[in-house]
């Protein structure tokens, strides 16, 4: 098992922390187009899984700022009697808290998926599933259907957090 003869275990072992101390200090001191070039599959898949996570928690936030915009008002609002459209105080607290109750139903689950297929898995797959749920809402037409997509970006934002 030792790579040379006569060393004893724990010389082996301070062998191999010295070269991971090595490797460490030579990857500390690389600058970043080094880096870049060493490992671009690292590199580009951190940036992937940021974008990702940055646009869930943006998208989760979002709707409470479309409220004030007219055009988002006139296509899911009602008209009042000076002509303007507003959405009901309900509907806007329902939105506005839709992702909470998601992530609610997220901390029930997403314990038992992570324990069952892996962390890894289980953020993969709510990674993956983050731009199809926000087709949901790109897609909707009616307040129920931007409600369901952002309870199920709730479930989902938990999920890739546990």
């Amino acid at each position: 098992m030792n790579s040379k003869p006569g060393l004893q275990p724990k010389d082996v072992e301070r062998d191999l922390f010295r070269k991971a101390e090595d490797a460490t200090d030579k990857e500390h001191q690389l600058s970043l187009r080094a880096a870049i070039r060493l490992y671009p599959k690292a590199v580009a898949w951190s940036l992937i899984f940021s974008a990702s996570l940055i646009m869930d928690g943006y998208d989760l936030k979002l709707i409470g700022s479309l409220f004030a915009q007219p055009a988002f008002r006139k296509a899911f609002g009602h008209q009042l009697a000076n002509g303007t459209y507003q959405i009901s105080a309900p509907w806007q607290s329902g939105l506005n808290n839709g992702s909470n109750v998601g992530q609610m139903i997220g901390l029930l689950v997403a314990g038992v998926i992570s324990e069952r297929f892996g962390f890894r898995k289980t953020m993969m797959g709510a990674l993956i599933a983050v731009p199809c749920l926000i087709f949901i809402q790109f897609f909707a037409t009616g307040l129920p259907q931007l409600q369901a997509g952002q309870i199920l970006l709730g479930i989902v934002f938990v999920k890739h957090q546990v």
